[in-house]
C-alpha cells in the first residue's frame, strides 16, 4: 500500500517519503512514527501507544518521541504553529489530520515485475537463499581522475619537502577510503613510507586510537637504540601515547610531571619531531580514516601536527563525513582552525556521473549495460559508489543486470539503503545473521576468539559462518591481525546492529563484557574503554556497578595518555551509569563530578569546569562531606592563579569549605588556604595574605606532601610581592628550588626562578635577574611548553622596555600576546595592555587613544586602579594638564597617602605621586612621600606584575628634595640615581634622571651650576634622541633658553 499525503507519497514496502520523483530523507524512527500515524489516522494515538509499538523494551528520554513528531512534520512543510498534517492533542497524543489516499504499491506501473522476493523485508534475517555470483570482488575504481591528480601533486609537493594535510569529505559510502588508499598504492611505488590509522565508529576505543596505530606500525619498524638515540628525552613523549609499545625500551626514564596541557604540549611535540624525523630518509604519508568517529585528542594532534608540517616531506591524508560534521563539535572545532591554515586543502568527492556509474557497472558485470539501465541506477544512487556497489550486486542476483531489466529496481533502494543491504545480509544463512548480529555488537572489528565465546560457538563454526559472510562481501580480513575481520562498511554494521530488540542488545553487551574480562583479565589496561562502553549499555539490566567501575578506570587511563576530552566523556558516562546505581552513591558521584572538572579544566573548558565542580560541591555539602566539598571548591576556582578579578561566589565556597574541613586534615586545609591567599578580598591586604600563606605553609609542611608544599610556598611568595619582604621573598624562592631539585619538579623550579627574577630586580641586580631568566628559559625548553615560553617571551619584552630597545620590546610584546593568547591563559591580554601603556608612555606620553586600555585594565584587576590613577595624574603633570593632574591627586592624596595598600602595586605608585607633587608644588604632600619612600633609596621602582621598572627610587626622592628645597640631599639623591640606573643598563631612566637633575640645578645659583645643567640636558637630549624618548627630548630641549638666560 502506498498512501498519497497532497503531493508527498509514503510506501512502507520500499521505506520511502517521495515528493514527486525526489525521495525526502528520514531517519528510520521519525519514518516508523510517521507511518504509524498514518496507518491510524482515523484515531488519536497516545505517547504510550507510540512508545510501547515502536520503542518496546528500549530506555528512552522524554524527548525522543517529539524530535521525531518534528522531524516528521519538517519533512511534511508542517510544523508545530500549523499542524495540518499532525495535531498535537494535548495530555493525549498526536493524530494524523491531513487527508490521506491509499493505492496499491503493485498498481504503481504496469508491467512492474518487482517480485516479494526483490522488494523483501526491511528486516534483517530473513532467509533468502543466496546466488553464488554475490560472492564479492573488490569494487572497480572508477571517476576519480580529478581528485587523484590533485594527491598526486600533493605527494610530489611532500617529496620535495612541502608538507599537506589533505582532506577527502563527502557522505558515506561516496569513496574516500577507496581513494586515499589508491594514493597510498602510489606513494609506496615512489618509495614513501605509508602508515594509516582508522577512527573506530562507535565507542569503546582506547584514546589517540588512530595514532595508536600508525605509531604501533611506524615504531615498530625502528631500532630500539637508533630511536632513542634520534630522539632522546622526546623519545618518552612518544611513547606516553602508546604505552603498550615501552616494553620494547626498558631503559627509557619516563617523562617529567607536569602541569595537564604542558605534559599534552610536550607529548604532541615530540610526535610531531618523531615523524618530521622520520620524513628525511623518505616521503612519509599517514591515513587518518573515519576522522568523523575520532575522539577529539586525536584530532587535537592532528591539529598540532599540521601547523609544523609544511617544511617537510610529509602528506597527511584525512576522510571523514561530511553529514555528521554538525553531530561532532571537535571536528568542526578543528576544522574551522585548520580552514585557516595554508597548507590544509579540503577535497569534497561527490557521486559518479551517469557515464561513470556505465563504467562501473560494465566493470562489475564484464559486459557493457544499457543506457536506461545505467541512468536508472544513477537516479536511485545518486552515483554513490558504496550504494551503487549494493544495487549491482542485488541485480546480478535477481538476473536484472544480465537482462538490462531497470523495472527490476523498482523495490531496490530504501531508506539510506538499509533495504540494500538488509537484502543482501538475508541471502546468508540464519546462523551467519545471528554471529554478524553478535559481531556488531563488538564494534566494526574484532577478533574471532572473542566472537566464538559471545556467541557461544565453537571457533571452527565460527570461522565457517564468517567465511560465508565474506563470500558475500558483508565482511573482510581486517588488514592489522590474524584472525580479526572488519565490516566492509560502518553502514552494514550500523544496519545490523539497529535491527537488534533492545533486550538482546544489552544482554549481547553484557556479554561481551564479560568475555574481555575472561580472555584479557591478566591486562585489562588497554581494554578498560571497551569494558567501559560494554557494560554501560549494559547498566540498565543490573550492569551499573561495572559501568561505574570500568569507566572511572577507562577515564583515570584517558588522563594518562594526556587524552582529557576522551577521560572527560568516561567520566560523563559513569555519571549515567550511576543513574541506574541501587542504592544510590552520591559520594562516588562527587567523586565522579571532581574529576569530570579536572578533565574538562585540563582540555581548555573552564567555564564547563566550574560549573561541574560547583554540582560537585552541592553534593559535597549534602552528604556532609568536607573533604569532598573541599575539593570540589578547589575545582570551581580552576588553575588557582592569584590576584585573578573579584568572584564572590568563590570566596564564599572557599571560606565555607575551610570552616567544615577537619582541623586535623593539614593538605586539605592548606589548599584551601593558599587559594586564599590570592582570592579578593583577602588578596587585596597585605597582611591577612601573609597570614594566610604562613598558616598554608605550615600545615603543608605538617602534610608531608609535597604537592601540597609547592602550592603553599607559591602563596606565600605571592602574598609578599611589594616592597617590603623582599628579601624574604628571595629566600622563599630559593627554598623552592631545593624543593624543586629534591623531588624533580620542573614546573617548581621554574616557579622558583620566576620569583627570584621579580626579587633580584627590585633589589636592581639586573645581572642576577637576567641569569634567572636565562635559567627559567632552559627549562621552559625542556619542558617545552608554551605557557612558559609566554612567561620568558613577556619578561623579555620587560627587561627589552627597561632597556629602551623598544622596537625589540613591540615585538615581544606582540610575541608573548600570541602565544598567551593561544594558551587562553587569563591574563595575556592585561599584561600585554599594561606593556603597551609603559611603553607608549615612555616614548611619546599618554594620550587619550589609550584610554579604552586604562578602562579594560581597570575593568579586569582593580587593584590595579591605584597605580593606573596615579600613572594618569603624572601624565597630566608633565603635559602642563595641571588642573586634571591636582583633580587626581587629591583623589589618591585625601588620607595622605595612609590608605593605600602596601602591595605590588605601591612603590610605582607612589613614585609616579611624588613627580605629580614636585609638579603641583605642594611641599606638604612631598615631605610625606619624601618620607615614605626614603627606606627604598637603593631599591629599584618594580612593578611586581608586569616584571618592569622605572629606575632607581633615588630619582624620585632627588625630586622631593629638591622640592622640599634641599638642595644637598637632592644633588646626592641624583647621583645615586643616575650610578644605579647605568649599572643596571636602564637607558630611559638614566635619561630621565640627567633631565630631573639638570631641572634642579636650574634653581640654583651659580656659574658651576648652570654649566653643569647644560652638561647634563645635553646628554638627557643625546640618550633621548638615541633611544627614541620623544616626549623627554621635547621637554628637555625646552629648557635650554632658560639656560642660555642665566649667562
Amino acid at each position: 500500500m502506498i498512501y498519497r499525503i497532497g503531493d508527498f507519497e509514503l510506501d512502507p514496502d520500499l521505506f520511502q517519503l517521495r515528493r514527486g520523483t525526489r525521495l525526502v530523507k528520514l531517519e528510520p524512527k521519525v519514518f516508523d512514527v510517521l507511518r504509524y500515524l498514518v496507518e491510524r489516522c482515523d484515531r488519536v494515538v497516545t505517547k504510550d501507544e507510540l512508545l510501547e509499538h515502536l520503542w518496546p523494551g528500549e530506555f528512552v528520554s522524554e524527548s525522543v518521541l517529539p524530535r521525531c513528531i518534528t522531524a516528521a512534520r519538517k519533512a511534511l512543510d508542517d510544523d508545530a504553529a500549523r499542524q495540518h498534517v499532525i495535531q498535537t492533542v494535548h495530555s493525549r497524543g498526536y493524530r494524523f489530520v491531513a487527508p490521506v489516499d491509499g493505492r496499491d504499491a503493485t498498481a504503481a506501473e504496469p508491467g512492474d515485475a518487482t517480485t516479494d522476493a526483490a522488494r523483501g523485508s526491511h528486516r534483517v534475517g530473513v532467509s533468502v537463499p543466496a546466488d553464488e555470483s554475490s560472492a564479492r570482488h573488490p569494487a572497480p575504481f572508477v571517476g576519480r581522475d580529478a581528485a587523484m591528480a590533485r594527491l598526486r601533486a600533493r605527494l610530489a609537493d611532500a617529496e620535495h619537502g612541502v608538507g599537506t594535510l589533505v582532506l577527502l569529505v563527502g557522505e558515506p559510502g561516496i569513496g574516500k577510503t577507496r581513494t586515499a588508499e589508491e594514493v597510498a598504492s602510489d606513494a609506496r611505488q615512489r618509495g614513501a613510507r605509508v602508515f594509516s590509522g582508522r577512527c573506530h565508529e562507535g565507542e569503546g576505543a582506547p584514546a589517540f586510537w588512530p595514532w595508536v596505530q600508525i605509531l604501533r606500525a611506524s615504531v615498530g619498524e625502528e631500532e630500539p637504540s637508533r630511536f632513542v638515540r634520534d630522539l632522546g628525552p622526546a623519545a618518552a613523549d612518544v611513547l606516553a601515547l602508546a604505552p603498550e609499545l615501552r616494553p620494547r625500551f626498558p631503559r627509557l626514564e619516563a617523562p617529567p610531571m607536569l602541569p595537564p596541557e604542558q605534559a599534552r604540549f610536550r607529548s604532541f611535540d615530540a610526535v610531531t619531531a618523531y615523524f618530521q624525523r622520520a620524513a628525511r630518509s623518505a616521503p612519509l604519508m599517514l591515513l587518518l580514516d573515519d576522522l568523523h568517529c575520532a575522539d577529539k585528542p586525536s584530532l587535537l594532534l592532528l591539529q598540532f601536527l599540521v601547523r609544523a608540517i609544511r617544511h617537510s616531506r610529509l602528506l597527511v591524508v584525512g576522510t571523514y563525513r561530511d553529514v555528521e560534521v554538525r553531530r561532532h563539535d571537535p571536528l568542526a572545532d578543528v576544522l574551522g582552525e585548520l580552514a585557516r591554515e595554508p597548507h590544509c586543502e579540503r577535497l569534497p568527492l561527490r557521486g559518479l556521473t551517469e557515464d561513470e556509474v556505465a563504467r562501473f557497472i560494465a566493470a562489475t558485470a564484464g559486459n557493457p549495460v544499457a543506457p536506461r539501465l545505467a541512468a536508472t541506477v544513477h537516479r536511485m544512487t545518486d552515483g554513490n559508489p558504496f550504494f551503487l556497489g549494493e544495487i549491482v550486486q542485488l541485480l546480478v542476483t535477481s538476473g536484472g543486470l544480465a537482462r538490462d531489466d531497470a523495472a527490476a529496481l523498482r523495490g531496490a533502494l530504501p531508506q539510506g539503503v538499509r533495504d540494500a543491504i538488509g537484502r543482501r545480509v538475508s541471502g546468508l544463512s540464519e546462523a551467519c545473521v545471528e554471529l554478524l548480529r553478535a559481531a556488531s555488537v563488538i564494534g566494526r572489528e574484532f577478533g574471532v576468539h572473542i566472537l566464538a565465546r559471545v556467541a557461544e560457538t565453537p571457533a571452527d563454526r565460527v570461522l565457517e559462518l564468517l567465511d560465508e559472510a565474506a563470500q558475500a562481501g558483508i565482511l573482510a580480513a581486517a588488514p592489522d591481525g590474524v584472525g580479526r575481520y572488519a565490516f566492509t562498511h560502518a553502514l552494514v554494521r550500523e544496519t545490523l546492529y539497529d535491527d537488534l530488540p533492545a533486550p538482546l542488545r544489552v544482554r549481547l553487551h553484557r556479554r561481551v563484557g564479560e568475555v574481555i574480562e575472561e580472555t584479557c583479565g591478566a591486562d585489562l589496561d588497554p581494554h578498560l574503554a571497551a569494558l567501559a562502553h560494554h557494560f554501560a549499555q549494559s547498566a540498565p539490566a543490573g550492569d551499573a556497578g561495572r559501568a561505574v567501575r570500568y569507566g572511572i578506570a577507562a577515564a583515570e587511563r584517558a588522563t594518562r595518555l594526556l587524552a582529557y576530552e576522551e577521560a572527560a566523556g568516561h567520566y560523563a558516562r559513569t555519571l549515567h551509569a550511576l543513574d541506574a546505581a541501587v542504592p544510590a552513591d552520591d559520594a562516588t558521584r562527587c567523586e565522579v563530578l571532581i574529576a569530570l572538572g579536572d578533565a574538562e579544566l585540563a582540555s581548555g573548558e573552564r567555564e564547563r569546569s566550574r560549573a561541574t565542580c560547583e554540582q560537585a560541591a552541592a553534593i559535597g555539602r549534602r552528604i556532609r562531606r568536607p573533604d569532598l566539598l573541599a575539593r570540589a571548591v578547589l575545582g570551581v576556582g580552576g588553575r588557582g592563579e592569584m590576584g585573578m578579578p573579584r568572584d564572590e561566589r568563590l570566596r564564599a565556597l572557599l571560606d565555607e569549605a575551610l570552616a567544615t574541613l577537619d582541623p586535623a586534615d593539614a593538605t586539605l586545609r592548606a589548599r584551601v588556604l593558599a587559594r586564599l591567599v590570592g582570592t579578593a578580598p583577602y588578596s587585596e591586604s597585605i597582611a591577612t595574605r601573609m597570614e594566610l600563606a604562613a598558616e598554608a605553609v605550615a600545615l603543608a609542611e605538617r602534610s608531608g606532601d609535597p604537592t601540597t608544599l609547592v602550592t603553599a610556598l607559591t602563596a606565600r611568595t605571592w602574598a609578599m610581592l611589594g616592597p617590603d619582604h623582599v628579601a624574604e621573598r628571595l629566600a622563599v624562592a630559593s627554598d623552592m628550588l631545593a624543593l624543586a631539585e629534591r623531588i624533580g619538579d620542573r614546573p617548581t623550579a621554574f616557579a622558583g626562578h620566576e620569583f627570584r627574577f621579580g626579587a633580584q630586580l627590585a633589589l636592581g641586580d639586573v645581572a642576577a635577574a637576567d641569569r634567572e631568566v636565562a635559567l627559567a628559559e632552559r627549562l621552559a625548553e625542556e619542558m617545552r611548553q608554551p605557557m612558559y615560553r609566554w612567561f620568558t617571551t613577556w619578561w623579555r619584552g620587560s627587561r627589552a622596555l627597561c632597556d629602551g630597545r623598544f622596537d625589540e620590546a613591540e615585538r615581544l610584546r606582540r610575541e608573548a600576546l600570541a602565544l598567551g593568547t593561544r594558551i587562553q591563559h587569563p591574563a595575556a591580554v592585561a599584561i600585554a595592555e599594561g606593556q603597551r601603556l609603559w611603553l607608549v608612555g615612555e616614548r611619546t606620553g599618554l594620550d587619550e587613544s589609550l584610554e579604552p586600555a586604562m578602562h579594560f585594565l581597570l575593568e579586569y584587576y582593580p587593584p590595579a586602579a591605584v597605580s593606573l590613577r596615579a600613572g594618569e595624574a603624572f601624565y597630566h603633570a608633565e603635559h602642563g594638564d595641571e588642573a586634571e593632574a591636582q583633580r587626581q591627586f587629591e583623589a589618591l592624596a585625601a588620607e595622605d597617602f595612609r590608605d593605600l595598600p602596601r602591595d605590588e602595586h605601591w612603590l610605582v605608585a607612589t613614585a609616579q605621586l611624588a613627580e605629580v607633587a614636585c609638579a603641583l608644588h605642594d611641599r606638604r604632600r612631598a615631605a610625606i612621600l619624601y618620607e615614605l619612600l626614603t627606606p627604598f633609596a637603593e631599591r629599584n621602582v618594580v612593578h611586581d606584575l608586569l616584571r618592569a621598572y622605572a629606575g632607581s627610587a633615588s630619582h624620585h626622592l632627588g625630586l622631593l628634595a629638591a622640592e622640599l628645597g634641599r638642595a644637598g640631599d637632592a644633588a646626592a639623591h641624583f647621583e645615586r640615581a643616575l650610578a644605579m640606573n647605568a649599572r643596571m643598563g636602564a637607558r630611559p631612566y638614566v635619561a630621565r634622571t640627567l633631565f630631573a637633575y639638570a631641572r634642579a640645578l636650574l634653581a640654583r645659583p651659580g656659574e658651576a651650576s648652570r654649566r653643569k645643567a647644560t652638561r647634563l640636558l645635553d646628554e638627557c637630549i643625546a640618550a633621548a634622541d638615541e633611544i627614541g624618548l620623544v616626549s623627554l627630548g621635547e621637554r628637555a630641549t625646552a629648557l635650554r633658553p632658560q639656560l642660555r638666560a642665566r649667562r
